[in-house]
C-alpha cells in the first residue's frame, strides 16, 4: 500500500512529510530606522554569546602568551595591533554582514508575518516564506529588541523584531521547541 507524503508513515509521534501554512497570529511593519536597530541588536546577540566569548577569551590568552613568550622585539606591538583588530574589525565587519541581509527584507513598509501550530513554525519575510518544525530550533533568546531562532545544526538562525513575538508567542516558542 503506498502512502501519500504528506500523511504520517505509522510513527505516532512523526509530522506530516508536507508542511501546510499555519495561521500567521502576529504581523509587524517596518519603519525608517528598523534595519540598523535590528542590525546593531543582532550583531550584539551574535558577539555576546557564550560561544563567541569563549573564543575571544581564547584567542585573547594565546595572543598574550605569545606576547609575553616570543623572544622578538616586535612581539608586544604585533599582539597589541592584533587585539585591537580583533575588537574592532571583527564587529563592525559582522554588523556589516547583518545589516547586508537585513536591508531587502526590512526596508520601511517591509511586511513580516509569525504563526503557529502544532508542529512548526511560520516566519514570512517579504523574499521568503519559512515553514520550519519545532524540533529543528535551539531555546528561542530574547535580547536587545530582537527574537533569535538559532537552527539545531547551524550557526545560522532566524532573527525577528521583538514586537512580531510579544511574549506570549515567545512563552509559547519556548514551551514548544525542545531544550538541547
Amino acid at each position: 500500500m503506498r502512502v501519500h507524503p504528506s500523511q504520517p508513515s505509522g510513527y505516532p509521534h512523526q509530522q506530516p512529510l508536507v508542511r501546510a501554512l499555519p495561521p500567521l497570529q502576529h504581523v509587524w511593519t517596518a519603519q525608517p530606522g528598523d534595519t540598523a536597530q535590528l542590525a546593531r541588536a543582532a550583531t550584539l546577540n551574535a558577539l555576546t554569546n557564550r560561544s563567541t566569548i569563549r573564543t575571544y577569551i581564547t584567542i585573547i590568552a594565546i595572543a598574550v602568551m605569545l606576547a609575553v613568550f616570543t623572544p622578538h622585539d616586535r612581539a608586544t606591538t604585533y599582539t597589541v595591533v592584533f587585539l585591537v583588530l580583533l575588537l574592532v574589525v571583527l564587529p563592525f565587519s559582522t554588523y556589516q554582514r547583518i545589516r547586508r541581509s537585513l536591508d531587502s527584507i526590512t526596508a520601511p513598509g517591509a511586511v513580516w508575518g509569525l504563526g503557529f501550530d502544532a508542529y512548526s513554525i511560520a516566519v514570512v519575510t517579504p523574499m521568503s516564506t519559512a515553514v520550519v518544525g519545532y524540533e529543528a530550533f535551539r531555546q528561542p533568546h530574547r535580547g536587545r529588541g530582537v527574537v533569535t531562532l538559532a537552527y539545531q545544526t547551524s550557526a545560522m538562525g532566524i532573527v525577528m523584531p521583538e514586537v512580531l513575538c510579544p511574549p506570549p508567542a515567545f512563552d509559547h516558542l519556548t514551551s514548544r521547541i525542545p531544550r538541547s
